[in-house]
């Protein structure tokens, strides 16, 4: 026995209207055991402010239901022009993105405007794979019932407070260069390490000393050599330092004549904060999910790297030393024409041979494209090759990894610090730098061989 288009109407969304009440009920006691360590304070906020907007809406809709069937007319009015099918298959739809809009809600997406608020913009550049932009830009922490605090500062396109272009007199500037471990994504405004290590340089004597942060992340030697030849030497730095061996290990696996760096390894096209979603849309979280599901499909050209940069290769190629050592000597040949000394940094990691197995197994984000204890030992050539090439072309090679490698409680992954790690690398860095800057020796410390 079928039912009256009316009835089978108001009975669905009545069903419908229950089934959002039981979500509503059930929503905080699903999501608390589904986290291992709890829900976070704002979370539980959220899922609290979820679960009433459920209940209404489904009392909303039963409410619906009871009007319907009582006052009938409104109901065969509709349905002389709508099919009774249209009329489910919509009040279906319309519930259904209602109580995925406020389930999303509990552990929101960041929209367009939280992203450039806490991450940096980045913009395309002809001599890297892109540049920060030169716009001042503070990034910002969202903090539980709380203002947003200050995460850090950019400034002309570098982290920090800012510095003046042109060298003022009797300044002696060391920029250092690499990818997200220099730029250093955990530490607070003003902690990162190289900005600690002037600020450790003028407590110990050297007030003319600034220390430029220079670190982008996902940048290589490629890139530093890039924005050296194209920008940095006009600051007149004296001393040119990189810290790169990381992201150099990402092309390490596949470099090859048929695969080089140029055909392979991206370049942004257009700046990171480029509005594609309508401000109004930015208010829905199905919207800004699928808006970020979607990006990655106008970079569909880039299909070859992605494939290369998910495999896992066994061990580097004969063309990955060449082309690291290559980038080394680029840096120092370029540093030494543009009037400053090339430093050299041994990279610090949490992975050393020692302890592959458990970093493996702990899982600590490595992305190199090789196993743990292939990284450890591709991460141990690099610091050869700088030992190397820095004796060839009379460069400094500060060994810092020498120091800091393998210690895990300052190390977010592989090489990222966390705030203990950035200041005891700062410390280091500052002995010997000092050491460096006052003609004395230190362990870790290899001066240019005198020609």
């Amino acid at each position: 026995m079928s039912l009256k288009p009316q009835t089978a109407i108001v009975a669905w969304i009545a069903f419908l209207g229950l089934a959002v009440l039981l979500a509503g009920a059930i929503l905080p006691p699903v999501l608390s055991g589904l986290s291992t360590g709890g829900l976070q304070p704002i979370t539980q906020e959220r899922a609290e402010l979820a679960r009433s907007r459920l209940l209404l809406t489904g009392a909303g809709l039963i409410l619906a239901a009871m009007l319907l069937d009582r006052f009938p007319t409104v109901l065969r009015l509709a349905s002389r022009e709508t099919p009774r099918n249209l009329v489910l298959l919509l009040s279906s739809a319309l519930v259904a993105v209602t109580g995925a809009e406020i389930a999303l809600r509990v552990v929101p997406a960041y929209g367009p405007d939280e992203i450039r608020q806490r991450s940096p913009i980045y913009v395309p550049a002809r001599f890297a794979v892109h540049r920060f932009t030169p716009r001042d830009h503070d990034l910002l922490e969202p903090r539980d019932d709380e203002r947003p605090a200050l995460r850090t500062r950019l400034r002309n396109g570098y982290r920090g407070a800012g510095f003046a272009p042109s060298k003022p007199a009797g300044e002696v500037r060391i920029a250092v260069l690499g990818g997200s471990q220099v730029y250093d994504l955990n530490a607070g405004p003003e902690e990162d390490w190289p900005t600690a290590t002037g600020r450790l340089l003028k407590q110990r004597g050297l007030t003319g000393v600034r220390v430029i942060n220079a670190g982008i992340p996902g940048h290589n030697l490629l890139d530093a050599a890039g924005r050296l030849l194209s920008e940095i030497h006009l600051f007149e730095p004296d001393y040119v330092a990189v810290c790169n061996c990381h992201n150099d290990l990402r092309y390490f696996g596949w470099v090859a004549p048929e695969r080089p760096p140029l055909r392979v390894l991206p370049t942004l096209t257009e700046p990171t904060d480029a509005r594609r979603l309508p401000e109004i849309l930015t208010r829905s979280q199905i919207a800004v999910r699928l808006h970020a599901a979607l990006v990655p499909l106008r970079h569909a050209s880039y299909s070859d790297e992605r494939s290369l940069l998910a495999r896992r290769f066994d061990h580097p190629t004969p063309w990955a030393v060449r082309q690291y050592a290559l980038g080394l000597h680029a840096v120092a040949a370029i540093a030494r024409g543009g009037g400053a000394v090339p430093v050299f940094i041994s990279q610090p990691r949490a992975v050393t041979p020692e302890n592959a197995a458990r970093v493996e197994a702990l899982g600590l984000g490595n992305d190199t494209t090789f196993d743990a204890a292939t990284a450890a030992e591709a991460f141990a050539l690099c610091d050869g090759e700088m030992r190397r090439v820095a004796r060839e072309q009379g460069a400094v090679f500060l060994d810092l990894a020498r120091f800091h490698s393998g210690r895990l409680e300052h190390f977010t992954d592989v090489v990222h610090l966390n705030p203990a790690g950035s200041r005891a690398l700062a410390e280091t860095a500052a002995e010997l730098f000092y050491a460096l800057l006052t003609g004395r020796s230190a362990a870790g410390l290899e001066p240019p061989p005198s020609r």
